[in-house]
């Protein structure tokens, strides 16, 4: 099947397409809590 290869500095994960586009979907509908408690703790807010 189709895969994602994802990767961050020494990190590379690799994802099944469905399994993938469900997790997508969760990291956007929770982007913008995750960028409020950044900003917070960086002291923008």
């Amino acid at each position: 099947g189709e895969v994602y290869f994802l990767g961050v500095r020494d990190r590379v994960e690799i994802w099944n397409r469905v399994s993938w586009e469900e997790k997508e979907k969760e990291i956007a509908k929770e982007a913008p809590s995750y960028i409020e408690e950044l900003a917070k703790k960086n002291g923008k807010r």
